[in-house]
């Protein structure tokens, strides 16, 4: 599931590079992903493995808006 995100928004590495930091795709699923790209990583995941990636976020990932 996170193989295509990843090659879609993060578009300075290949996807293979950007699993290898599954927590990093994520965030960034989350901070530029569709809605309907954060409920399937919500569906796939679940909220608790989601809420893991927020509280390890590093400065940058996320956006004051977000």
């Amino acid at each position: 599931m996170l193989r295509p995100l990843a090659a879609r928004l993060i578009w300075w590495q290949s996807a293979q590079q950007s699993l290898r930091h599954p927590d990093r795709v994520i965030a960034q699923v989350l901070e530029l992903g569709t809605f309907e790209d954060g409920e399937g990583l919500r569906h796939a995941l679940g909220d608790g493995r989601l809420a893991q990636v927020l509280q390890r976020a590093k400065p940058g990932w996320f956006s004051p808006r977000s």
